[in-house]
């Protein structure tokens, strides 16, 4: 039994004492997980799946700031026909009103598509219509007209919808 135990115990011990780490260096090569990818609003618009989910930064002009809570605004780029809503990440103050007309850089994730056709409008409309709306007469007022805005938009354009891109923002600075 002791010859035993010494036949095990010895080569125990020597791979205990010897078992240094036998780690390799890191590949320090390789690419960053959160790659932020510099681009302008006609280009995401022109090829959306590419930034789809991915962590970009965009320029632009802020068009609109939603006046009622601020969770929203709507930038465009060297066209004002290239809109791309952002709204605030995680952790995020509201956006300042004040915002409107000025340049902004958008640090952000792409993250989806919202498609205005005429049913979308249709259905917008008869929310604001129905009796349990929660909005107040000037709040609904303004949707009316954003509304009416959209149903320009979308007479005028080729397709059978407008598409609009949401950008979930977890920084933006305002440019001087």
């Amino acid at each position: 039994m002791k010859k035993l135990f010494l036949f095990l115990f010895i080569p125990l011990f020597s791979v205990s004492c010897t078992n240094q780490s036998s780690k390799e260096p890191e590949n320090t090569d390789a690419a960053p997980q959160n790659v932020i990818v510099e681009a302008n609003i006609s280009d995401i618009l022109a090829d959306t799946d590419a930034f789809l989910g991915k962590e970009i930064s965009i320029k632009g002009t802020v068009d609109h700031v939603c006046k009622h809570g601020g969770k929203k605004m709507f930038v465009f780029g060297e066209s004002p026909e290239d809109k791309i809503k952002i709204i605030t990440g995680k952790n995020m103050n509201s956006f300042e009103i004040e915002l409107e007309g000025s340049d902004v850089q958008v640090h952000g994730v792409l993250i989806e598509e919202l498609r205005v056709d005429e049913d979308y409008i249709a259905n917008r409309e008869n929310e604001l219509n129905s009796a349990d709306s929660e909005k107040t007469k000037e709040e609904q007022e303004e949707e009316k007209q954003q509304l009416e805005k959209l149903k320009e938009e979308l007479d005028a354009c080729d397709n059978d919808h407008l598409s609009f891109y949401v950008i979930e923002c977890s920084a933006f600075e305002e440019l001087k």
